[in-house]
């Protein structure tokens, strides 16, 4: 069978890390946010996930492996 047939829904995911870090420089560069805190607060928030607006990293990423037909890729291997 051919990948494409099988597969309904591509999903990427990346290194949750690699997500907080580049969320972290976002925050701190968006003059708008006005975001002060420190990097370990951000850690904090990021595993917390109510702040968020998926919830968390684990329980977002939970909700599409557990669908049917999808094709996971690890962005680090994209890159």
């Amino acid at each position: 069978m051919y990948l494409y047939k099988i597969a309904k829904v591509i999903y990427v995911i990346r290194n949750p890390k690699d997500i907080l870090v580049s969320i972290y420089n976002s925050y701190k560069n968006d003059h708008e946010k006005k975001f002060k805190s420190h990097f370990k607060d951000m850690v904090n928030i990021f595993l917390q996930g109510d702040k968020w607006p998926y919830g968390t990293w684990w329980s977002h990423v939970n909700e599409f492996t557990q669908l049917s037909n999808i094709l996971i890729i690890h962005y680090e291997s994209l890159v």
